[in-house]
């Protein structure tokens, strides 16, 4: 019957849907000398993304020296992937008032 057939489609597709992954990636900006979001919950295995718009530089650090961006010019972005759980906090090396903090789940 098409109506049945209808319905396992659909069911499939939704089924798809409930399953599909978190993005890979999660972006950051840097904007007013701050990052928006300050504090940012991904899996292990996922990218954050920092983009400067601002109009000046900005160089990020992890608290645990863990990664570091070099400096990042206005309109360019940085991305690091994270593969273990954690709670890294990082910092702005030119601007060390401007924190952030990325938790990483298993």
């Amino acid at each position: 019957m098409p109506g049945n057939f209808v319905r396992a489609m659909l069911a499939a597709a939704l089924a798809a849907c409930a399953m599909a992954p978190a993005p890979a990636r999660v972006s950051v900006t840097i904007s007013g000398g701050r990052f928006v979001p300050a504090v940012v919950a991904i899996s292990a295995g996922q990218s954050v993304t920092w983009t400067n718009a601002d109009d000046v530089d900005h160089r990020l650090e992890a608290d645990d020296g863990s990664f570091a961006s070099g400096n990042i010019r206005p309109g360019r972005s940085f991305e690091h992937r994270f593969m273990r759980a954690g709670r890294f906090g990082y910092f702005c090396v030119l601007h060390p008032r401007e924190k952030g903090t990325i938790v990483v789940k298993e």
